[in-house]
């Protein structure tokens, strides 16, 4: 996948000024954090880790106070994107939750019409998720069961050379850009900072 050259010409000055670059990427990205304890550097992410704007993690944290009843502290960790455009898939929607079968079912539909080979593969994927779903007895618990689903399913996409999957947040700071990385990775250097509780009341 490569980037359009000429889509520099339609990002206005101000998308650019809000930390966008050329490729419509954000350069500078956040997440949202109940971690009680964060290291200095070299903090090790996991797979179908997601981030994006600085409201959509701020948001995300309200949620979880407001209607899980977190009790640690709120972080938001800021960070400069770890992926290169190329190795990014840009999806037009946004699949709504962090499971891997909803995950499945969006890269299916994305890949229909222009590679259906590759759309047949997660439809697979995801007829093997929703089975096992069913019938659990070869697992011990569903936690596992979710485990091995996101395994097979980050094992298709990095062989289709992705490591990162962009989409329109549309449950978080609605129409921003989010990310979800296919590839584990290391943030190096990053700036660690609590949100003021008025940022935290947005939720009702």
């Amino acid at each position: 996948m490569t980037s359009n050259p000429s889509i520099a010409t339609l990002i206005p000055p101000a998308m650019l000024d809000a930390g966008f670059d050329k490729s419509m990427q954000l350069r500078t990205v956040f997440h949202g954090t109940f971690e009680p304890e964060i290291p200095d550097s070299d903090w090790r992410m996991r797979r179908f880790f997601h981030f994006g704007t600085r409201q959509a993690a701020i948001e995300r944290l309200a949620k979880i106070i407001h209607y899980e009843g977190a009790k640690g502290t709120p972080k938001i960790v800021e960070f400069e994107h770890p992926f290169a455009q190329d190795e990014i898939l840009q999806l037009t929607q946004d699949w709504r939750t962090n499971g891997p079968i909803e995950l499945a079912l969006a890269l299916e539909r994305y890949y229909k019409v222009e590679a259906p080979a590759t759309s047949q593969r997660f439809e697979l994927i995801r007829a093997r998720f929703l089975d096992a779903k069913a019938d659990p007895s070869g697992y011990s618990d569903v936690a596992e069961l979710k485990n091995n689903a996101a395994e097979q399913l980050a094992s298709t996409i990095d062989d289709l050379g992705i490591r990162c999957i962009s989409y329109p947040n549309d449950v978080e700071d609605k129409g921003g850009i989010s990310y979800c990385s296919v590839t584990p990775f290391v943030m190096q250097r990053f700036l660690v900072s609590t949100p003021s509780s008025e940022e935290l009341n947005i939720v009702s």
